[in-house]
């Protein structure tokens, strides 16, 4: 028989368990790994006690006896993943990730052509914006960056609306191209201009365009009268010239339904990809009438949109649903959400902030225009970047945060949003009971439908 039938081990009692259809689910905080199995490996591994070899507890039931080789195999992965421990093994959870730099975000520009009712950057935007960075000066701080990225880091150029500066975003795509980094640009596609289409392409720069409903109706609510017409019009540009495109939606209450609608508008559109992201509670989205889509119904719709519709499927991957289901695939130990620590944003006006959604006064690393500026020195040493990523880290996560059984995998939920509803970064977010429904579902489904979600695209 197997070695591992002959080894005594200990099996800890479950974080969390529930029932469904005949399966159990099982979730181990702090190992961090979930499994879902039926009622008789469940019964197994309750009497793995630390008392008796796996051989001996199998020839308890004639069942156990018959399936002892699977159940071998079986707990040679517990044992990998840190769940089944020997006697004299203590409990040791795995080490969190590493944490080299993974998506580096510039803001163009502070000027905007449209004020979109829950833009993230609407309390920044300004209809005049003297003195930005040139190319130049992004260029420089990405190169100073360089060293402290992961080798599949990537670029995401945003605004404001960056295409009011087209010869600027084509400029740093560019050098982005020559270190092979993967650039995308955020635009609402009003400004998309055959030539700078021919730009994007020879840049290889993928071109997100923001399309928030499938009909007028649905996304001028939000962007303002005519505003679909011209991104439709943008993406079919785009398009035309064969530049990567991805159409984004950010779903509230009033489009949520519509997300089938939405990928059929997309695909005829020839777009490469279709994303949805749920409306975050910062910036014009903290007070303005839109209400957030809840994560548990995006998770309902995409697991029957996708198995309804398999040839959505290839234009899935970096829609918040695919994301999720990545972080739930692999049950890895991280230290954080990234904020400061595998991601920064550079603001056009030099500013520097741990993310998109922490761009606050409060939160300003550094300014890259002083002259004492550093970027080594700056990311290893600055007072604001050692507070934030104590208050971030998973390890100081407080209030309902502390005993939850899906901590590792949700990290708190997003960290500016919960600053924007709190005042604080180390308080659960205002969707916090919303996610943790959203990934114990996202177990079930990927326990009884692997295949139905696709691997996900970090980018941005």
């Amino acid at each position: 028989m197997p070695r591992t039938l002959h080894t005594v081990l200990a099996c800890p009692k479950p974080d969390y368990t529930a029932r469904r259809n005949g399966k159990v689910l099982l979730v181990w905080k702090d190992v961090p790994y979930w499994m879902v199995v039926d009622e008789d490996f469940r019964a197994f591994l309750d009497e793995l006690d630390g008392t008796r070899t796996l051989a001996e507890v199998a020839r308890s039931r004639p069942a156990w006896l018959a399936a002892r080789r699977g159940i071998a195999r079986a707990a040679r992965t517990l044992v990998a993943s840190g769940v089944l421990r020997g006697t004299t093994t203590p409990p040791e959870a795995s080490a969190p990730s590493a944490t080299p730099i993974e998506n580096i975000a510039i803001n163009i520009t502070k000027r905007c052509n449209l004020r979109c009712g829950f833009c993230y950057y609407l309390p920044n935007l300004a209809k005049e914006a003297p003195n930005e960075l040139a190319a130049e000066e992004m260029i420089a701080v990405i190169e100073s960056a360089r060293p402290f990225c992961s080798r599949k880091a990537s670029l995401v150029l945003l605004g404001g609306e960056p295409l009011l500066e087209p010869e600027k975003v084509l400029a740093v795509a560019a050098f982005a191209a020559r270190r092979r980094m993967t650039c995308v640009l955020s635009t609402n596609g009003t400004l998309a201009s055959d030539d700078f289409a021919r730009g994007a392409r020879a840049a290889r720069l993928q071109v997100q365009v923001s399309l928030d409903g499938h009909t007028a109706e649905l996304n001028d609510a939000v962007r303002g009268k005519g505003v679909f017409e011209r991104a439709v019009r943008g993406i079919r540009t785009l398009a035309a010239h064969k530049v990567h495109t991805i159409a984004s939606l950010v779903c509230h209450a009033g489009n949520a339904a519509f997300i089938e609608d939405f990928y059929a508008l997309v695909r005829s559109l020839g777009a490469d990809e279709a994303r949805f992201i749920p409306l975050k509670r910062i910036g014009g989205g903290r007070t303005g009438d839109f209400a957030p889509a809840r994560m548990r119904d995006l998770v309902a719709t995409a697991g029957s949109l996708f198995a309804a519709h398999p040839e959505f499927l290839r234009m899935a991957g970096r829609d918040c649903v695919s994301i999720l289901a990545n972080t739930c695939r692999y049950s890895v130990r991280r230290r954080s959400c990234g904020t400061g620590l595998q991601t920064f944003l550079l603001d056009a006006d030099g500013g520097l902030y741990p993310c998109l959604n922490t761009n606050l006064p409060e939160f300003m690393i550094a300014n890259v225009r002083d002259p004492a500026f550093d970027f080594a020195r700056v990311w290893k040493d600055a007072p604001v970047l050692r507070r934030v990523r104590a208050q971030t880290a998973a390890s100081a996560l407080g209030g309902t945060c502390a005993g939850c059984a899906v901590r590792a995998w949700c990290l708190g939920g997003c960290r500016g949003e919960a600053h924007s509803a709190h005042g604080a970064l180390d308080r659960p977010a205002p969707n916090c009971a919303d996610l943790k429904a959203a990934i114990l579902e996202m177990f079930w489904m990927l326990a009884d439908r692997p295949g139905v979600m696709k691997k996900a695209t970090f980018v941005c």
